[in-house]
């Protein structure tokens, strides 16, 4: 191949462009690149470069080379992770084999800088504008360290945040890392951040707590018809029964309807009115319902009214649920308890109340960090919630964190490219589907980097569509501290030294 390459430098002044060339040049030797100016032939260089102008002119300027060695100058080609301005969040892992996490960030120099809110504000050269962001992968991996990491990060920026944390730990956890008086004397701006952050613990067996997710309490017209038939269908198979469901959506219109006009009403005077029924499979199906509600999970949900609603004016809210019953991942729907089928019931108005808190306002900027969003995928009509939930980062600035164990759960066939950000960590039954969702060839070769993927690494692609391998790297020791989710025995401490 022949080819030519030249600098253009300008400058205000002819003494400047001058300074500039020379400087040009001496940092060109310094990397044994020998460089010249083209005094005589300039004027031959320049139109050399218009586009179709054929290369055959004076030698010395035409350089030869393979195509193999022109490739190897890998234009084109970067490891650049991560936006060029934000927050820390580690390494370009560029190891193909097996390293651990700490070796991993030892060993290169890539810094990966990552800010949330720059997606959805038309950067140039962005591969997309969708503010969301997907994290995916199994547990064990570091996708809950991720998270926390992500939500300290947020509580440094001018936003309002509301994460769900249906396993309860965030809160032990922090608590746990500032109850050290090491911590409170080493690190007091750390303690008073994280004292700042307003737990809402929902607990069925506290009275004041039923109906806080009442969607016909928070929720109007369609939006709270259509949410509380979903968690109704939840709970009761309504499959062959048109009798019963006709009445039920009835019943929800004049509900709702009432509830405009300013009277107290809630889901329980839906279930109290299937119960006064003339029909007997409409009474019957009301008290069935009764009595599934009646002392579980679900009072949360089903209330006469009266409660006024979450106040979540805080910087950094965790809303928690006490007493949910969490299937696995990979448990079959068909086989799940009553217990289970009520938690994923639960999820159903917990998305829709997210998706308020997200849409309060155009002006303010919000985050919202769904964990264990899977349970949403498997409720009822809950792929049509993740959706509702994305539209409004369009219109308002409101970014959602979708925490999921697969990437089945992120996007579906009709339902692609709407996560501007996506960080993904091994699952060994999915490696392939994980290749695909993160644009990267199903080739032996990208199967070993997942394999050989240790705790704290995952794939990671920017917002300029960008992916590589990433080593999460937290700088604060009192940040890791607080991340922990499993304290280590003496066994295990001594297990890793002798590895080493």
């Amino acid at each position: 191949m022949d080819w030519v390459a030249a600098f253009v430098v300008s400058g205000p002044t002819k003494a400047e462009c001058k300074q500039r060339a020379n400087h040009l040049i001496t940092s060109l030797k310094d990397q044994e690149i020998y460089c010249v100016r083209p005094i005589a032939d300039q004027l031959t260089l320049f139109y050399k470069f218009l586009h179709g102008e054929p290369l055959r002119f004076e030698k010395n300027w035409v350089q030869q080379t393979t195509h193999t060695g022109f490739a190897e100058n890998l234009f084109g080609v970067s490891n650049q992770l991560g936006s060029n301005i934000g927050f820390y969040f580690g390494r370009v892992a560029k190891s193909i084999g097996k390293k651990y996490l700490d070796e991993s960030v030892a060993s290169s120099r890539d810094v990966v800088l990552f800010h949330p809110f720059i997606a959805n504000e038309g950067i140039k050269g962005a591969s997309t504008d969708s503010p969301h962001i997907s994290i995916t992968g199994q547990t064990g991996k570091g996708k809950s360290f991720l998270v926390k990491y992500i939500l300290m990060y947020l509580s440094f920026l001018k936003t309002n945040v509301l994460i769900t944390d249906p396993k309860n730990e965030i809160e032990e956890n922090f608590n746990k890392a500032i109850e050290d008086p090491e911590v409170r004397v080493n690190y007091p701006l750390f303690t008073e951040l994280i004292r700042s952050f307003h737990y809402v613990t929902l607990d069925p067996s506290i009275p004041s707590n039923h109906g806080v997710l009442d969607p016909i309490c928070f929720l109007e017209g369609y939006e709270a018809k259509d949410t509380a038939q979903g968690i109704i269908e939840q709970i009761y198979d309504m499959n062959g029964k048109d009798d019963v469901k006709t009445e039920l959506l009835k019943t929800l219109t004049n509900v709702i309807e009432e509830r405009a006009k300013g009277q107290q009403r809630g889901m329980m005077h839906v279930v109290e009115r299937l119960q006064q029924s003339e029909n007997r499979n409409v009474r019957n199906a009301g008290d069935l319902l009764f009595q599934i509600v009646q002392n579980s999970i679900l009072q949360l949900v089903f209330s006469d009214g009266s409660y006024e609603g979450l106040r979540l004016g805080n910087k950094i809210n965790v809303l928690q649920i006490q007493g949910l019953d969490l299937p696995e991942a990979t448990d079959d729907p068909n086989f799940y308890s009553d217990s289970e089928r009520k938690s994923l019931c639960l999820m159903i108005p917990l998305a829709k109340f997210c998706e308020k808190f997200g849409s309060r306002s155009k002006q303010e900027k919000t985050a919202i960090i769904f964990d264990e969003a899977w349970m949403l995928t498997k409720a009822r009509g809950g792929k049509k919630l993740v959706k509702s939930m994305r539209r409004i980062g369009r219109s308002y600035s409101n970014q959602l964190y979708f925490v999921t164990q697969s990437v089945s759960d992120v996007e579906s066939d009709d339902d692609v490219g709407n996560f501007g950000a996506k960080f993904a960590f091994d699952e060994v039954a999915e490696r392939e589907d994980i290749l695909s969702f993160m644009n990267l060839e199903n080739v032996e070769e990208n199967r070993e980097l997942l394999k050989n993927m240790t705790k704290g690494h995952c794939l990671f692609t920017d917002f300029y569509g960008r992916t590589g391998k990433l080593a999460i790297d937290c700088l604060f020791e009192e940040w890791r501290e607080a991340f922990k989710t499993v304290d280590q025995s003496y066994s295990a401490k001594a297990e890793e030294e002798i590895m080493q």
